[in-house]
């Protein structure tokens, strides 16, 4: 006897999202840890635009240490309309 079995249905799709076209350096930035490596993180923040990175070693990140990094590389060059966490 043949048994049968269960073939799922194909996923769902969707519609991709674009992004849009960017004007100006630090219009979108993308930040996110990395790590831990050796026992340090690297908390790296990359311009969407111009592509420079931006590597920030930390031994035990936290949320507030996080935003006072972001703050004080970011004041160098502007806000960002956008971000991407």
């Amino acid at each position: 006897m043949r048994k049968m079995y269960h073939v799922p249905k194909a996923p769902a799709k969707f519609l991709l999202h674009h992004w849009k076209q960017l004007e100006e350096n630090f219009d979108r930035i993308h930040i996110d840890y990395v790590g831990p490596r050796n026992g340090y993180y690297f908390l790296i923040i990359v311009d969407a635009k111009s592509k420079p990175e931006i590597r920030i070693l930390s031994k035990a990140p936290t949320t507030e240490s996080t935003i006072r990094v972001i703050r004080r590389h970011l004041c160098y060059a502007r806000l960002p309309t956008e971000s991407s966490f």
